[in-house]
């Protein structure tokens, strides 16, 4: 019995002496299963620590964004609107007498308007008049008529009224400086026809506006 354990022996040893050096140690087996560290002295080897890693598709909450504090508007006072005087009887018939009045200055015998006509007539009838007639100082021609606010409702033909005799008011002051420069260059023969058609528009205006002033009821 003893010759055979004698034997195993020998043959244990021949097979560790022929071992390959990449033969797994039983050292080696226990330091990696914990059993000992490289010094053999058995102490547990301490275990690293886990690093985190991120998950993907996980993102922080988002910031808050800030909203600006609205500012406080005023509110526009609303601008009262003027009511019109009402238009009573006693400023209509002042208006009328406004209105006939420019009339008895422009267009009636001698008016401004006569005076112009006369003159073209006396360049009609003798050409070389001119030196004669230019000598007067021209009349002056009255302002256009205005009407306070509220006839456009209250009387309409009052209104068709002024805006003829304003018509009429305009080619007369066109006429009187027609006929100055006429004077000026001395060539009033050849401006007479255009001269006498002022004449003759203005005149037709202010007729006009007389017809309608002639509506209204006093």
């Amino acid at each position: 019995m003893s010759g055979l354990l004698t034997i195993l022996l020998a043959f244990l040893v021949v097979v560790y002496i022929n071992a390959p050096e990449d033969t797994v140690r039983l050292s080696d087996i226990q330091l990696s299963l914990g059993g000992g560290d490289g010094d053999g002295d058995g102490a547990p080897t301490s275990i690293p620590t886990p690093i985190s890693t991120p998950i993907p598709g996980a993102t922080e909450p988002p910031t808050a964004i800030p909203t600006a504090t609205p500012t406080a508007t005023s509110t526009p006072t609303p601008t009262p609107t003027p009511t019109p005087t009402p238009i009573s009887e006693d400023m209509l018939r002042q208006q009328l007498r406004e209105l006939y009045g420019v009339l008895s200055v422009v267009d009636t015998s001698r008016g401004v308007l006569d005076q112009l006509d006369i003159n073209w007539q006396s360049i009609f009838n003798d050409p070389t008049a001119g030196s004669r007639l230019c000598q007067a100082t021209p009349p002056d021609v009255p302002a256009d008529v205005t009407l306070p606010a509220g006839f456009e409702d209250r009387e309409p033909s009052l209104v068709i009224a002024r805006d003829q005799i304003n018509t009429g008011l305009a080619l007369l002051r066109q006429g009187w400086t027609y006929w100055r420069e006429g004077c000026a260059a001395g060539d009033l023969a050849g401006r007479l026809s255009l001269g006498q058609q002022t004449v003759v528009t203005a005149r037709a205006a202010f007729n006009q506006g007389r017809t309608f002033l002639d509506l209204i009821p006093q």
